[in-house]
């Protein structure tokens, strides 16, 4: 059984063994200083807080983002929940019942040895992610990135949770009530602007069409084939019918409300779990760019308040479907500033690549910038992106080298869109047009 639940995620410990040399990549296994498996080295530099100096842990604000909702900061909880701390205690009885108490209803027929088994398992998996997470490899999960630290805990909450399931009687079913309740109100997203709202309002008659068409479909395949014993085929044709019908008009509706949304996340309006940085996510007239999506209602007068520096040219163009994009961006500390998605296009048309600098061709870290300064050369990199057919340059913030070989030389760059900070943008390479 244990074999059997291990099998689907075995292709990625198998990939990573033959293609890094570790089964955990990027992850690093370090037992007493010493470095078992080698992992990513970005990683194990965020992660540590070795690239972001200065981090002091306060476990107050680290129990503060685990357990306390701030409802009133318009932030959705990604912690552990307000009632995780008493299922904690609560999975301590449970151990104890599990391995030397009578066994529950539902586990008459486990052999006593069996129960302890599972019960030491759990711990174990309890104790080795709590090791890690309090370990110095892992200080940025509790400083930097506490706000978000409870998906790193999720295993062994799990394992809590299992424990405490032990306990049966009616105030077990009440807590139990209790803290699915809560917490499934704390999981409700909070980050939906209006236009996401309007985008599920223009969705609402294909949703009302594909279902109705769906149970009728239903209707008559299972009363014609209900004799038979085939529901499944019915299920299966009438799921395909909606499928079909359905797609078209849900692509036209992303495309027409994709980019308005686009502009409220760029504003902090719209988000998943927390909002983007600002810096880098009011890149979306470049996005819309090389998109070829729809406007929306309100995009157009979004897009007008900022129409000058998003559109240098005037035109409003897009750029040709199917567009070969090299893409930069300079170094923010940790790495979470290059909003590459978007760039792909709505049909994930375009050929999104990274063209390096370094006169020799190698890939140099973006935070060695002394060594990147001293190998890179402006004339080697702009033919390296003719050689391999890029069309288009894209400078994302914070300011790169790049850009500043853009600034130098303006001949062959040609601006075609800017984000409305001023501080990414979109160039057309004319030097081989």
């Amino acid at each position: 059984m244990a074999l059997a639940a291990c099998l689907p995620a075995a292709p990625g410990y198998f990939r990573a063994w033959i293609e890094r040399g570790s089964p955990l990549y990027p992850f690093e296994l370090r037992v007493a200083g010493v470095v078992v498996l080698s992992g990513n080295q970005e990683r194990a530099m965020i992660h540590s807080a070795t690239i972001v100096r200065g981090l002091k842990f306060d476990p107050v604000k680290l129990l503060d983002a685990l357990f306390v909702p701030h409802p009133e900061r318009l932030e959705e909880h990604l912690g552990l929940g307000p009632l995780a701390a008493p299922f904690a205690v609560l999975c301590a009885v449970g151990w104890r019942r599990l391995t030397r108490g009578r066994a529950p209803p539902q586990n008459a027929r486990l052999p006593a040895r069996a129960r302890r088994t599972t019960a030491v398992a759990l711990v174990l998996v309890i104790a080795v992610v709590l090791t890690g997470f309090l370990s110095e490899s892992e200080r940025a999960v509790r400083t930097l990135f506490a706000l978000s630290a409870g998906r790193f805990l999720a295993l062994p909450y799990a394992s809590f949770l299992a424990l405490a399931s032990r306990l049966r009687g009616r105030w077990m079913r009440g807590a139990w009530a209790a803290v699915l309740g809560t917490h499934l109100a704390l999981g409700l997203p909070l980050g939906w602007s209006r236009e996401d709202l309007a985008a599920m309002l223009a969705l609402m008659p294909a949703l009302a069409g594909a279902l109705a068409l769906m149970l009728m479909l239903f209707c008559v395949l299972h009363a014609r084939r209900s004799r038979r014993g085939r529901f499944p085929v019915a299920a299966a044709l009438c799921m395909l019918a909606a499928g079909v019908i359905g797609s078209p008009l849900l692509q036209s509706v992303r495309d027409e409300y994709r980019h308005s949304i686009y502009v409220a996340a760029g504003q902090g309006r719209a988000y998943d779990a927390h909002a983007l940085d600002p810096r880098y996510a009011t890149s979306w007239p470049i996005w819309r760019f090389f998109d070829g999506a729809g406007t929306g209602p309100d995009f157009a007068a979004d897009h007008a308040k900022v129409a000058e520096p998003s559109d240098p040219t005037g035109s409003g163009a897009r750029s040709p479907s199917g567009s070969r994009l090299a893409v930069t961006a300079g170094f923010d500390g940790i790495g979470h500033n290059v909003y590459r998605y978007p760039l792909f296009g709505r049909r994930l048309q375009n050929d999104v690549r990274y063209v390096t600098p370094m006169r020799d061709g190698s890939v140099v870290d973006y935070r060695l910038a002394e060594t990147l300064a001293a190998g890179a050369d402006p004339r080697a990199w702009e033919r390296r992106m003719l050689e391999q057919g890029c069309q288009f340059i894209i400078t994302l913030a914070p300011r790169s080298l790049e850009s500043i070989f853009i600034e130098r030389s303006v001949e062959g760059f040609e601006p075609v869109a800017r984000s409305t900070c001023g501080r990414s943008a979109a160039y057309r390479l004319t030097r081989g047009s």
